[in-house]
């Protein structure tokens, strides 16, 4: 099993899973529109609460890693 430690944020892969996932795609628009974040900065708050440590979406993460 994978630690969220060997789990790195990338902008690009984590634009990919967003843009594959109802829920994170949802609240990055959210971030972006309502919340006035940053691009960048909405992907990596959406990795810190919605990847790290679920083994369901640091799996489906991974998988754009390829």
């Amino acid at each position: 099993m994978y630690s969220h430690n060997e789990i790195v944020f990338k902008e690009e892969q984590m634009k990919m899973l967003v843009a594959k996932d109802a829920l994170l795609k949802l609240v990055y628009k959210d971030m972006i529109c309502n919340r006035k974040h940053s691009s960048d900065d909405a992907l990596k708050i959406i990795f810190n609460g919605y990847v790290l440590d679920d083994p369901i979406m640091e799996e489906e993460y991974r998988k754009f890693s390829k």
